[in-house]
């Protein structure tokens, strides 16, 4: 299965026993049993919520009866509808957290202002990034090994950002490996090794504010907020001239930025 075509719409799966597990996505496929071919929406769950490859929902056993003997299982396509288990699916919205909110006017107000919000990307800036190295000499490093699953991963992160215009295919003289980094949740981030490079670069001497003027800025303030962004990288253009800087390399090719990779 292409996981690019992995629809990230998410569900809540109630079985037996009322456990529940969320999903992370769902994708059409056909298959075939018994030289019997069956289209069926598959639920993908984590892989700890569940013990099994696959459980066979309702909606196959509609299509076919099943057998079970000493020999093993038998479907036959057609035949009367045998039930295992009933699962149950909903959509699962995120959920709001306005508890700290005391007047229900402007609770209702602040509810419906978030669900009516639309975000839409920025396509482009005015604000271009350039690197300035201490010298021309290119840093140019091999691939990584990685393992089969991390191989399929990196390669599905990159053809997502070929898609989104975020990086292009390099045959740049630089070239930095990647390193795969996992996250508290057990799935990993793609990183590119840009240690050598950053050996390199002429840093930005832009001052950074003291804090101190910025507290004084803050002593008639009443209200505080806090914006965690979802995404925060990718927004600003590399310079044509400094894109080949960018390029890093993997096992099934060589890339580099059009779009800055950091915050």
């Amino acid at each position: 299965m292409d996981p690019t075509k992995l629809s990230k719409n998410k569900m809540l799966l109630t079985g037996i026993g009322e456990a529940q597990v969320t999903t992370i996505g769902f994708f059409e496929h056909e298959f075939k049993i018994d030289d019997e071919n069956y289209s069926l929406t598959w639920h993908v769950v984590p892989t700890d919520k569940l013990k099994f490859e696959a459980v066979i929902g309702s909606d196959l056993l509609e299509q076919a009866s099943i057998s079970f003997t000493k020999e093993g299982v038998k479907f036959n396509k057609y035949e009367n509808h045998a039930q295992l288990m009933q699962i149950s699916a909903e959509n699962l919205q995120e959920e709001l957290d306005l508890r700290h909110v005391e007047n229900r006017q402007i609770k209702k107000e602040l509810e419906k202002l978030i669900q009516d919000y639309k975000p839409e990307k920025t396509a482009s800036t005015d604000v271009t990034m350039r690197i300035i190295l201490k010298d021309e000499e290119p840093v140019c490093q091999h691939p990584r090994r990685l393992a089969f699953t991390e191989r399929q991963e990196v390669n599905k992160q990159i053809e997502e950002w070929l898609n989104e215009g975020i990086i292009r295919p390099s045959s740049a003289e630089y070239a930095s490996p990647i390193v795969m980094v996992k996250k508290k949740d057990g799935s990993s981030r793609m990183c590119i090794d840009y240690i050598k490079l950053n050996q390199k670069l002429v840093k930005d001497k832009f001052p950074l504010p003291i804090i101190e003027d910025v507290l004084d800025t803050l002593q008639e303030a009443k209200v505080y907020s806090t914006l965690d962004l979802r995404n925060g990288f990718f927004h600003v253009d590399v310079d044509e001239d400094c894109r080949k800087y960018t390029s890093f390399i993997v096992p099934d090719g060589q890339f580099e930025f059009n779009k800055f990779l950091s915050d």
